[in-house]
């Protein structure tokens, strides 16, 4: 298990580092390396979305380890030569082409295979941090949540990306909510506070497009309550992949970047009014 040291982001066991100087792929390959470390491999949708709401505005382009420069048109990760079974190629790239060898994260939705001598940022991935701080623990303390049924919530009033959000429920020793029927929707909605819009839930179809699931469990819907045009399958690429809870009655999925409120849920209720 890696913990948090200078420059480095932790995200599900792995550690990584935003490189902002524009460096060639290659360059961009020793610098990591010299950090013993390597240029990500991103294996899913969930890393690719957490990368993507935390990548800085100083480069539009992140290098990444996705190659084809061995085989043309077989693109494989250069840490452990694999085919990559998750893409996310924008529209038009993902190209068969003698000069387009390496992919890099794009400014928006998707990746893009460039020349190897351009220069833009670079994304280092490794198993490992250097110890930095005390591991934090997760708190139990309730105070200012409030109780409903066998439940406590907690509202989070700053505006956070969804991971962001998802990451501080846990750090409380909770989830982001689960709603699992009308009656707790509407008492929640009487609840929620004017600080924001909108609030995160726990609610994701970033494992398979358009089945939304809960984070806490995996379970697939048995109540929902859409707001007009949204929880469809919108096709890919797609960054509309988790769910916030609306400022009118509603729910609405939107990207992962976008900045809200959010709701925790706990079983763990002491100090709860």
């Amino acid at each position: 298990m890696c913990v948090y040291t200078a420059g480095w982001l932790q995200y599900e066991g792995q550690c990584y580092f935003f490189g902002l100087n524009g460096a060639t792929w290659f360059d961009a390959d020793a610098a990591c390396m010299g950090m013993e470390s390597h240029l990500v491999k991103i294996e899913n949708k969930w890393i690719d979305n957490w990368l993507w709401t935390k990548r800085p505005s100083a480069q539009s382009y992140y290098w990444i380890g996705l190659t084809d420069i061995e085989n043309e048109g077989n693109f494989t990760w250069n840490i452990d030569n694999t085919v990559a079974s998750y893409t996310q190629w924008a529209s038009g790239y993902g190209k068969v082409s003698e000069t387009y060898d390496v992919v890099a994260l794009g400014w928006k939705d998707g990746w893009f295979d460039y020349p190897p001598s351009y220069k833009y940022g670079y994304i280092c991935q490794r198993d490992f941090c250097q110890k930095k701080n005390q591991d934090i623990i997760a708190t139990t303390d309730r105070t200012g949540w409030l109780r409903f049924g066998n439940d406590c919530y907690f509202f989070g009033t700053n505006g956070v990306d969804w991971f962001t959000a998802n990451d501080d429920c846990k750090q409380r020793g909770s989830h982001l909510a689960k709603m699992y029927n009308n009656t707790l929707d509407e008492w929640l909605m009487t609840k929620k506070p004017t600080a924001q819009s909108y609030y995160w839930i726990g609610l994701t179809d970033m494992t398979n497009e358009g089945q939304f699931r809960w984070t806490i469990d995996n379970t697939t819907l048995t109540f929902s309550n859409w707001a007009s045009t949204y929880g469809t399958a919108k096709g890919s690429p797609d960054r509309s992949d988790v769910v916030a809870w609306g400022w009118s009655s509603g729910w609405f999925d939107y990207p992962a970047t976008d900045k809200y409120g959010y709701v925790c849920q706990s079983r763990s209720c002491n100090g709860a009014t």
